[in-house]
Formats: C-alpha cells, sequence, structure tokens
C-alpha cells in the first residue's frame, strides 16, 4: 500500500477494527512494551515521540517512565485510533497525540527519543521516512523500535495461512515482500541498511521468539480473533473463498494447539531494533 492507501486502510476497516479489539490487540502485543522502552534509557523529564501509536498503549507506559516533568507525543495516520488514544490518557497531562503521518511531520521542539511497537513498517518511502524521524530528534537522541519478522517465522499467522493453502489447494498470488506492511522490516539486513542511510548510527538487531498469548477465553474467541486481526480474511479474498470455511480452518488449526488451560499459545517472531542520531 501506498501512504495515501494506508491512511485510507486506518481511517476505516483497519483502524475501527483495532479500536474494536483494542484491549486484545494490547494483551497480544504486551511483551514488547518493556522491550522497546528499556532500550531508551529514559531519563525523568525526556520528551518521547511514539511512531504509529495506535490507541495509545505504549505512549501511556512511556509517560510513565519520563513523569510528570516530561512529555510523550503519540503519532499516528489513524484518526478512529488517536481518539481512542486521547480518551485514554486523559489523567496524564504530559501525554499528547497528533493525527498525522510520521513520515513528514515534524514536531514544534525536537525530542530526545523516538518509540514504536510495530508502527514503522508501513511507509512507502522507509528511508525518507526515517531521516524525517531523524529530523524531529535532538542530536544523540535515541531510537528503538520492535517489527516482525517474516510471516513464516511468525506462527500464530502462519499456521492458519499454511492450513488454508493446503486444504483449499489454491496459492495467492506472489507479493513483494519489501512492500509496506507488517513484513516489510523481516530482513534485518534490510533494516540496517535502511536506517544506516537515513543516518542512524550503533545499529542493534535483536531477535525475539517467544509463544504469544493469543487473545480469547477459550479455543472459539482465539480463532475469531485470528481470522480478523490476521491474513486469514483477506487470504479468502485472494482465493476467493467461502469466509465461513476459512474460519473453520483457522478454528482447526488452533484446535490442535489448545493448552491445560483451554486457551492457546502460538509462537512469534520479531526484531528489537535500536539506533542513535550523532
Amino acid at each position: 500500500m501506498s501512504n495515501t492507501e494506508q491512511s485510507d486502510y486506518w481511517n476505516n476497516d483497519g483502524g475501527n477494527r483495532w479500536v474494536a479489539d483494542n484491549q486484545e490487540l494490547d494483551t497480544l502485543l504486551a511483551p514488547f512494551k518493556k522491550l522497546v522502552i528499556d532500550r531508551l534509557e529514559l531519563s525523568s523529564g525526556e520528551t518521547v515521540i511514539d511512531i504509529g501509536c495506535g490507541a495509545g498503549d505504549l505512549s501511556l507506559d512511556l509517560a510513565e517512565r519520563v513523569g510528570a516533568t516530561g512529555s510523550v507525543i503519540g503519532v499516528d495516520i489513524s484518526h478512529p485510533l488517536i481518539d481512542l488514544a486521547k480518551s485514554r490518557a486523559e489523567s496524564q497531562q504530559q501525554t499528547h497525540f497528533v493525527t498525522t503521518d510520521a513520515s513528514s511531520w515534524l514536531p514544534e521542539n525536537p525530542a530526545d527519543a523516538i518509540a514504536s511497537r510495530f508502527g514503522v513498517m508501513f511507509f512507502d518511502d522507509p528511508t525518507s521516512a526515517f531521516r524525517n524521524i531523524s529530523a524531529a530528534t535532538k542530536p544523540k537522541g535515541r531510537l528503538s523500535f520492535a517489527c516482525w519478522q517474516s510471516l513464516s517465522e511468525n506462527e500464530w499467522l502462519a499456521g492458519p495461512v499454511a492450513a488454508i493453502i493446503a486444504k483449499l489447494q489454491k496459492m495467492p498470488p506472489p507479493t513483494d515482500p519489501n512492500a509496506p506492511g507488517p513484513f516489510a522490516f523481516a530482513d534485518k539486513d534490510r533494516v540496517k541498511n535502511i536506517l544506516t542511510e537515513a543516518g542512524w548510527h550503533n545499529i542493534e538487531i535483536t531477535p525475539w521468539r517467544d509463544q504469544l498469548a493469543i487473545p480469547g477465553d477459550n479455543v472459539e474467541k482465539a480463532a475469531e480473533f485470528v481470522s480478523r486481526n490476521g491474513p486469514a480474511r483477506k487470504l479468502a479474498e485472494l482465493l476467493e473463498a467461502d469466509p465461513a470455511i476459512v474460519d473453520g480452518i483457522v478454528r482447526e488449526v488452533l484446535a490442535s494447539k489448545i493448552n491445560d488451560q483451554g486457551t492457546v499459545d502460538l509462537g512469534g517472531a520479531a526484531w528489537i531494533v535500536s539506533a542513535t542520531k550523532d
């Protein structure tokens, strides 16, 4: 998707769906908050920009780290998500949200640090975007973000996709692995090159692999969540398949992974990336 298409998506179906599932998505992505924040080594009174802040979950924790004398600016292109973020941060005077495109927006004053949890993989021109993000950062400023490794490394998404393709015996059309989207930063060498070309230094990329707790207190609810928020529904469209059949395949996959508590844990894989500006 281009930046314009991303804006259309996140201001309509994508953003509205995330708003509806924001608590479940916060639960799923909770392990990454501390990983991103700890890399920044924040001090009280500092200013942080949260890129692709969504409903503000990471922003709220960043505000706790910088304290009442600090400042957090959450940036996202989605009006529905920014509206939700504002309502969640009403008690935090140091937290502010802006509906804008981080690839071209600049704050009134540069920030001490930049954070993002899965919000930086959607830029049409990522090198230009990170160059602009650098311009929004003070000298010696820090950058920390989480991004997904490849689809194949993320069992919670790849498992249902593989099962759908196998059962329907159809293959979706090939896609550009570097196109803007959740897995655009799967290649860590590409990520390093983008950041280097954009002027960032001391780049560190650390792999994260663990089990993700799929939201839902039973298989049915977990399958509904994965179908709504994973690629299954889009895959059904591409393969011209009955969505009900696809949803049934997702349920079958998750039922085979049920744990002793009756819930589902599936493997996830991400990169935790940090860098500094000279």
